[in-house]
């Protein structure tokens, strides 16, 4: 790998996510997650099969 590909893997390996569920319930589930402060926040849509 080239030096700057192993920059990305050290600083993804060593960040810390943030989970926030913003909402849950029986069939479905919203989630913000950020892995850095300076990052914008991403949403994930769960909904449970039936």
């Amino acid at each position: 790998m080239d030096r700057n590909t192993v920059k990305k893997f050290e600083k993804a390996y060593l960040a810390t996510s943030f989970l926030e569920h913003i909402y849950i319930d029986n069939d479905f589930r919203l989630v913000k997650s950020q892995r850095e402060a300076t990052q914008r926040p991403s949403y994930t849509i769960a909904v449970r099969k039936r």
